[in-house]
């Protein structure tokens, strides 16, 4: 049991978004066989959250459910739980709980648990990855699976979001998809059933048929060979295929693969070990990092870096290296061309590392280059940058049969070549030398060596694995898959003694043979081509200066190399031994015999055959007898036969010669027969596939034409679909949005539908829910409604049934209801739906009440008020008067009715009164003031006039004026005004009623203002300090509301800082309810107080009262030099009580510096000049403290000598702090008010001012912001259809205790007249008895919003109706989940198949799916980070799960404040179009790939005639030099030799064309036309002469031209010797030349008198390929071809003229500058 528990298995989970559902149907569903296993979930949760998991999966698991714990062990039968913003991992079989490193990303993550799992449980380990968005669990997974673990994903198609679950199959290292409920079988079914590894034969067996037909199928599918790779990794792979797939053996396992053909990609992926990191073995990339250093400082600016990563994986290595480059080079970057070549041949792979995006746990790695520039941070994952991504080039690539690159500064292959067999190795060290430049570095993985091939590389760093690749090296051939070689030098190594064993005799004999012969002989291939050397040779052959060549010819000696040549050659056709005649040549003082054999090698299988070339040499004549012994004519004779010997072997080569040339010549007239054939076969299918083209934009307009006609018909369906949906939602809307009630009943009552207040009324006065299919007659009440049955009678007969009905609601409250009952009749005139609508009117019933009693009361007051009040019409005739007006003038009512107000205006002023009359009707603003008016008898009086404007609805306007006789007031007033002016006393009257202050003249004289200004107490109060202004305005208040007199004694600085006392005294009226006027007067009292404050301060110090008051003494006698403190300024210093200063220690009291100086300074002038002071100083006291105090001295004179020095000491530190402090506070508000976009206000309800801030001159204009204003006057800006309510609200909040703050709307008028719409939000400030002191608010102008509300309105409707579909999201997040979709309109629902419900909440990532292209889709994303407009066309999914196209634009929208606060997405189905463009694509694909394919079989044809032609020129060279008397063979020759240039220059002509088709861009320069004229001349000359023709040109209009040179020349060469070649043997040859400009164009002409074409008949082939016009023998139908195709390469044209006997005319047409 032990052993069991020990071997338990450890399966992961993780889970984010959606993930709680998916984990309920796992645990649900689990057997309970797991419960002996462990399960560790980790569950992305906020940081903040507390995470209820625990209990809720104990309900639905049959495991016990408990949080993970630190250091707690891992045990069976459990399942953990992750805290929240915590890190797990394993280690040890114990829990490692921690805090996340880092803020962004995923917690807790998912990798980091499955890496952990993986790295400790090995095999035992089981990662599942279930709903959630992002990438997190992708690395852990293959971690788990490179580990042998088993890994399951939940089916993207179950999961809430498919993020997670995509991206880790994406990985490829995922066993199983399932959904979550299906998931515990096959862990249990994957525990119980492991397979058991076969070690039978057909597994170890590499060649069992079973293996070798599995591996050959992959092959041949995958495309590649892994017949090389290490049996025993591709065993174990396809075992783990095995075991998953629970199969007995290997036969099975093919029987599977060829039933299930998609398993041989599963196998490929499994055989395929992608481990891979940044930065893996650190050390190895820190040493690598010099050599990259210094293969950069050998390259110069411009150079190219090529760099190699094969076996690339997902790209982690070969960014590693493209962030070291970027490190190094930094800035300088830009000045190299650096090319990583970064290839795999798993594709998945490929396009993972071409995306570059990496998840966070990965980033750790990230530590020996500073990533800052080189990484995108994001939440869950990394982007490496572009520029890091632009120096690396992935791309698929078979190291085992594809070319390498080559020029390679470095190649990178680490922990590849450990997969591969011992021969696949040695066949890639050779292929990476070859592929590295001279010095090139070789980068291998730590358990991997070059092995025995230490002759091609150098080590530089053993521990680390880098090499350096040696300059030559032994040859080697490079074989790779497709590629075989052709040539080999063997260099002859020592022979070791093989091991003897009883030979046979024939093979003693050939043993024998070999040992002992003679002659040294070399073994080559049938193309020359030297394969083995054996003895010494060095008499024959030598190696040439130069590039390596082995072959033989280039290395025999000169004297040997044409019988060498004759004698292979004749071996090589006839396969049979040759031997050449005895060759004498010398060397150094020596003569030499030799003989050459060649023989055909036996049993030769290889590609090539095999020649064995023996060099016999033997005694010259010398070497046995004595040449003296030979006569003169002996020796002439042996001369005579050694040359006609020689001359036989001549005869005899140049026969072969001969031979061999008739038949190359055959040969080459057939080819050029086929190359003729195959062009024009080329030039008809041309043909055939421009008529294809044509065909196809024949068929795609048609199919444009019925797409339009379609779309049109599906515009109109969708607009009429659009309007039935915009009736529909409108009903909707319109029954949503509507203050009523309504229900739809049919016709028995029965519920249909009802809307929120239906639903809300039923429930609150009638206390039942109303539910769908209820009858509604059950809920009403008959007591409610007592004539409902009569009603339903009349309510069936079609008829309306309206009235108004009272309820009691739960709280006994009286409630008034509208009610309608309205019958829907069919066409038959039948009732089918009923439409019942209650309205609440219980707010009208009770605000017609209140009107009738305002109305009431507003007639009592008009009648009883002591002011006189009067209304007139436009015209100022009386309609209305009260009574005390009529007492003011001494009119009755009557009297003045109907007559004009000027019977009251003295009549000198009627006509001026009236004007002003009308302005006022007209909206000019009149301010109160007082006028003279007379009597009915005719005396004159003073009145106080105040009229205000009345607007009825219909536009009706009225003047109501106030009217007070002031003549007693005015009498008074004069009174008081010389009273003091005789007493120099200030007067001023306050009157409530206007809220205005008067002053008298004496009063402007104390305060120094200016007369007649207009000012109110809190001006004068501010012209005291703050104290006394505070206290001025206190007992203000106090007079005005409650009456109470006041006499106070204030302090006053002038502007010259002179103190004077002032008295202030008021006196309000003793009956309050008769006068509301108060009198006061402020008298200078500055000497009397001036003394009594000396005397006060003297009796203060004596009596010590300053101890109550805080306020500390001192006292100095100059005389006696004694100086004493008090209690408190000892406290103040905060000295001993005992202490007794001297003046100079008290001085050293105060800060040094100025403080310091400033009271030395002081003290002096006080003590000599008496000069008294009050000032404020900074001291630092006894215990080291600093604070401020306020000092104070004075002085006392006898006989003009001071006797005495005294003053005071006041703590002010406090006051000092709570003054800054509240000047902090004040400029904080006065920020506020000038930064906010709204107008703040502050209304004092005591004094009934309101302070209007700074936004009320940028948001209203008004020049008197920042002031206060009498409340009346504020509200007056108000519209006045709006004031009352307004008032009326404000009174409210104030009345209320429980209110304090209101939200109201209302317009208010600007500076300049016109009203704005404003919002305004405002809060009442309480004192302790909850009375409200103050009202501050803000008003926000939203007029501009209210029309941006209107054109959205209308906007909308555009959105509803448009045809295209139309998204709207939130502005942010980018990140996952996405913003949100807000709306969609109908068309959109008809594209995707989801209804707006089902879109909005939503992000718009929902649509798409695993084949949605993440490229547009991270273009979109960042184009959205940057706020821009993006168009894109990604792949998208519907409803239904049908792909269809999407192509949308997308943009921002801001709000007024430039804020961005929404997206717009205007989208398209472009499915249609797109599959149209794929075939298009497709079929251009096809076509150009079969141009490419000619075009290279032309190539090849080419270059396969030039070898043989070479040769063949170099026979014809050779035999130049040798006379030849036969006149035949001297004319076949001849004759040869002429064809064998004809070829040559046609295929010269050929090659010349595709170039110039193939050359995108050719360099041009500008070109003098004679120059390029007199060069061709030059050229031909001698044809020129030959023909005798005369040429004329003509170069003045166009004398330069801007063209590529040697085509300009090619052209003139062409026309010009087509000119002579074509001439008329009648007539003498002229041709002219001739350049102009017509129409912007330069045109150069060519005109002949020739041979002409017959146009008539060849006008279409004149610039045809092989195009002949005439019988010529040396035509070839290329000229004219070349001319076109160069001229229209550099967008040109050419036109032709000609006839028959008369001549031609080609005319160069090119684009002038």
């Amino acid at each position: 049991m032990e052993e069991k528990i020990e071997d338990f298995k450890v399966i992961g989970i993780g889970a984010s978004a959606g993930g709680l559902e998916a984990l309920q149907n796992f645990l649900s569903h689990l057997p309970l066989d797991l419960k002996e296993h462990a399960f560790i979930i980790a569950q992305h949760v906020s940081p903040t959250y507390k995470s209820m998991l625990v209990q809720l999966l104990s309900k639905v698991a049959s495991i016990p459910v408990q949080e993970a714990e630190n250091d707690a062990e891992l045990k069976p039968g459990f399942i953990y739980i992750t805290p929240p913003d915590t890190e797990i991992i394993l280690a040890s079989g114990k829990f490692v709980l921690r805090k996340p490193n880092y803020t962004a990303g995923p917690k807790p993550s998912i990798d980091l648990l499955f890496h952990s799992i993986a790295e400790n449980y090995k095999t035992r380990a089981i990662g599942i990855i279930l709903s959630g968005t992002g990438t997190d669990g992708t690395v852990g997974i293959s971690n788990i699976k490179s580990e042998g673990g088993f890994t399951i994903v939940q089916d993207p198609r179950t999961a809430k979001f498919d993020g997670m679950p995509i991206s880790a199959l994406e990985s490829g290292k995922v066993d199983l998809t399932l959904p979550p409920e299906d998931m515990g079988e096959q862990i249990q079914s994957h525990i119980k059933k492991p397979f058991v590894s076969q070690s039978g034969p057909e597994i170890q067996d590499w060649d069992s048929s079973a293996m070798y037909q599995i591996l050959r199928s992959l092959s041949k599918i995958k495309g590649t060979d892994f017949s090389n790779y290490k049996q025993t990794t591709i065993s174990r792979r396809v075992e783990k295929r095995i075991e998953f797939l629970k199969l007995p053996n290997v036969e099975a396992y093919q029987i599977f693969l060829e039933e299930n053909p998609e398993e041989y990609e599963t196998l490929f992926e499994t055989i395929l070990i992608g481990v891979t990191s940044f930065y893996r073995d650190e050390d190895a990339f820190i040493s690598i990092q010099e050599y990259l250093i210094a293969i950069i400082d050998g390259k110069s600016k411009g150079d190219t870096i090529r760099i190699w990563t094969p076996g690339c994986s997902t790209g982690e290595e070969a960014y590693s290296i493209a962030s070291i480059i970027a490190n190094i080079l930094k800035e300088k970057i830009t000045q190299y061309s650096i090319q990583i070549f970064a290839t795999d041949i798993d594709e998945k792979a490929i396009a993972f590392a071409r995306k570059g995006v990496y998840p966070n746990t990965s980033s750790f790695l990230f530590k020996s280059v500073d990533d800052s520039s080189f990484l995108i941070r994001k939440e869950e994952s990394f982007e490496i940058s572009k520029q890091i991504r632009s120096m690396v080039l992935f791309t698929k690539h078979d190291l085992t049969k594809n070319p390498p690159f080559l020029k390679l500064d470095m190649v990178i292959c680490r922990n590849l070549l450990i997969y591969f067999g011992q021969n696949l190795q040695q066949q890639i060290i050779p292929l990476f030398h070859y592929a590295l430049n001279p010095n090139g570095i070789l980068f291998l993985g730590k358990s991997e060596t070059i092995g025995n091939f230490t002759d091609l590389f150098v080590t530089l760093d053993a521990k680390n694995k880098i090499y350096q690749r040696k300059r030559g090296g032994a040859l080697q051939t490079l074989k790779l898959a497709g590629f075989r070689p052709n040539s080999t030098i063997q260099i002859p190594v020592t022979r070791t003694e093989p091991l003897r064993k009883d030979l046979s005799l024939s093979e003693m004999v050939k043993e024998t043979l070999y040992n002992t012969f003679d002659f040294p002989y070399v073994i080559i291939t049938d193309n020359f081509s030297i394969e083995s050397i054996t003895g010494d040779i060095n008499l024959f052959l030598s190696l040439p200066e130069g590039i390596m060549n082995a072959n033989i010819l280039n290395m025999i000696r000169p004297e040997l190399q044409v019988e060498l040549r004759f004698i292979i050659t004749k071996v090589i056709r006839e396969k049979e031994p040759q031997k050449s005649e005895l060759i004498r040549f010398t060397s150094g003082e020596k003569t030499y015999l030799t003989s050459i054999k060649v023989k055909p090698l036996l049993y030769s299988h290889k590609n090539n055959d095999l020649f064995m070339i023996i060099f016999e040499n033997y005694p010259t004549r010398t070497d046995v007898a004595n040449p003296n012994r030979l006569g003169k004519g002996e020796e002439q004779s042996e001369r005579i036969f050694t040359l006609e010997k020689e001359l036989t072997t001549t005869k005899e080569h140049l026969q072969i010669y001969i031979e061999e040339l008739e038949t190359s010549n055959e040969e080459l007239q057939s080819l050029n027969e086929e190359v003729q054939s195959t062009n024009e076969e080329l030039q008809s299918t041309n043909e055939e596939l421009e008529t294809t083209i044509e065909e196809l934009q024949s068929t795609n307009e048609e199919i444009q034409i019925a797409y339009s006609e379609l779309k049109s018909a599906n515009d109109e369906l969708s607009r009429k679909d659009n309007l039935l949906k915009i009736k529909e939602s409108s009903q909707a809307a319109l029954l949503n949005n509507s203050l009523q009630a309504f229900i739809l009943t049919d016709k028995l009552y029965n519920v249909l539908a009802f809307n929120d207040k239906a639903r809300l009324t039923f429930a609150l006065l009638f206390r039942k829910s109303l539910r769908l299919g209820e009858n509604v007659i059950d809920v009403l009440s008959r007591t409610i409604f007592p004539s409902l049955d009569e009603d339903l009678v009349r309510l069936e007969s079609g008829e309306i049934i309206s009235g108004e009905t009272k309820i009691e609601n739960h709280d006994t409250e009286q409630i008034y209801l509208a009610y309608n009952f309205s019958p829907v009749l069919d066409l038959s005139q039948n009732v089918t739906i009923i439409s019942i609508s209650f309205l609440d009117i219980t707010h009208t019933k009770r605000t017609e009440k209140n009107l009738r009693k305002a109305d009431s009361l507003l007639k009592s007051i008009f009648d009883a008020v002591e002011t006189g009040i009067c209304i007139t019409d436009s015209h100022g005739n009386y309609i209305d008067l009260n009574k005390a007006y009529c007492d003011i003038y001494g009119y009755t009512k009557d009297e003045l009715l109907g007559n004009s107000f000027t019977m009251v205006v003295l009549p000198e002023h009627c006509s001026s009164v009236q004007t002003l009359h009308d302005r006022f009707i007209a909206g000019e603003e009149e301010f109160p003031k007082e006028w003279i008016v007379q009597k009915k008898d005719g005396s004159p009086i003073d009145v106080f006039a105040n009229a205000k404007l009345l607007i009825e609805p219909d536009g009706t306007r009225y003047r109501v004026t106030s009217v007070r006789d002031v003549t007693e007031k005015n009498k008074y007033k004069r009174l008081l005004h010389e009273t003091q002016e005789m007493t120099h006393v200030g007067g001023w009257v306050y009157d409530q009623i206007k809220n205005s202050l008067s002053l008298t003249k004496e009063t402007y004289h104390l305060f120094h203002l200016p007369e007649n200004s207009t000012q109110d107490m809190n001006a004068i109060a501010s012209l005291f300090g703050e104290s006394e202004k505070d206290r001025l305005l206190k007992h203000f208040h106090l007079a005005v509301k409650e009456n109470l007199p006041f006499d106070l004694l204030l302090s006053y600085e002038d502007k010259l800082a002179r103190k004077f006392w002032y008295r202030a005294i008021a006196t309000p009226p003793s009956n309050p309810d008769h006068s509301k006027v108060i009198f006061g007067s402020f008298q200078d009292v500055t000497e009397r107080i001036n003394y009594e404050l000396q005397i006060q301060e003297t009796n203060e110090l004596l009596e010590q009262t300053n101890e109550t008051a805080r306020v500390g003494g001192w006292e100095y006698d100059p005389i006696t030099n004694e100086n004493k403190w008090t209690k408190v300024t000892h406290e103040i210093h905060e000295v001993e009580p005992g202490y007794i200063p001297k003046v100079d220690e008290g001085i050293l009291f105060y800060k040094e510096g100025y403080d310091r100086d400033r009271i030395k300074f002081l003290f002096n002038e006080l003590m000599l000049k008496g000069v008294p002071f009050d000032e404020e100083f900074e001291i630092i006291t006894a215990k080291n403290n600093l604070k401020w105090v306020r000092a104070t001295g004075r002085a006392s004179f006898e006989n003009g000598k001071c006797v005495r020095l005294y003053g005071a000491f006041l703590d002010i530190h406090e006051m000092k702090k709570s003054s800054e402090m509240t000047r902090l506070a004040k400029e904080r508000y006065d920020f506020l008010a000038k930064a906010s976009n709204e107008a703040i206000w502050d209304w004092d309800i005591d004094e009934n001012r309101v302070y209007l801030g700074e936004g009320f001159r940028s948001v209203f204009g008004f020049q008197s912001a920042d002031e206060f204003k009498i409340f009346s006057e504020w509200t007056n800006e108000i519209h006045p259809e709006d004031r009352d309510k307004v008032l009326a609200s404000y009174h409210k909040l104030i009345q209320s205790e429980d209110e304090n703050q209101l939200t109201i709307e209302y317009r208010y008028k600007k500076e300049k007249g016109e009203y704005a719409s404003v919002v305004c939000r405002c809060y009442v400030i309480r004192d302790e008895t909850k009375k409200a002191v103050r009202i501050v608010g803000a008003l926000q102008d939203f007029t501009k919003k209210k029309e941006e509300e209107h054109r959205l309105r209308l906007l909308e409707s555009v959105i509803t109706n448009s045809s295209d579909s139309v998204l709207i999201t939130e502005a942010e997040p980018f990140s996952l989940p996405g913003p949100r979709i807000v709306y969609v309109n109908q068309a959109f629902t008809k594209m995707t198949g989801y209804t707006a419900e089902e879109a909005i909440g939503r992000s718009p990532r929902f649509l798409q799916g695993p084949k949605t292209d993440v490229v547009e889709l991270k273009k979109l994303r960042m184009a959205m980070e940057k706020w821009e407009p993006c168009e894109v066309q990604i792949l998208n999914y519907k409803k239904d799960g049908e792909e269809f196209w999407n192509h949308f634009s997308v943009f921002p929208i801001a709000n007024e404040v430039g804020w961005f606060t929404h997206w717009i997405a205007i989208e398209k189905d472009v499915t249609k179009k797109k599959l149209e463009d794929v075939e298009k694509e497709k079929l251009i694909a096809e076509l150009t790939q079969n141009n490419k394919d000619l075009k290279q079989f032309t190539y090849i044809t080419s270059h396969n005639l030039r070898a043989p032609l070479s040769n063949l020129t170099a026979a014809l060279n050779i035999i130049d030099d040798i006379p030849i008397a036969d006149a035949i063979l001297s004319t076949l020759l001849k004759g040869i030799r002429i064809s064998t240039s004809n070829l040559n220059q046609t295929i010269e002509d050929l090659i010349k064309i595709l170039i110039i088709r193939d050359s995108p861009a050719l360099e041009q320069s500008e070109l003098i036309l004679k120059h390029i004229f007199d060069t061709v001349c030059s050229q031909i000359q001698n044809i020129i002469d030959g023909s005798g023709a005369e040429i004329k040109t003509s170069f003045e209009e166009v004398t330069t031209l801007t063209f590529n040179r040697s085509y300009l020349e090619s052209i003139f060469l062409n026309l010009l010797t087509n000119a002579i070649k074509y001439r008329s043997p009648n007539r003498k040859l002229k041709i002219n030349i001739h350049s102009s400009v017509q129409f912007g164009f330069y045109k150069i002409s060519f005109s002949d008198n020739g041979l002409g074409i017959d146009l008539a008949k060849h006008k279409d082939k004149v610039f045809g390929l092989y195009q002949r016009f005439h019988n010529l023998p040396d035509s070839k139908g290329l000229g004219l071809y070349l001319v076109k195709t160069q001229i229209e390469s550099l967008g040109g044209m050419i036109e032709v003229e000609s006839e028959v006997d008369v001549g031609s005319k080609f005319t160069l047409i090119i684009k002038g500058e």
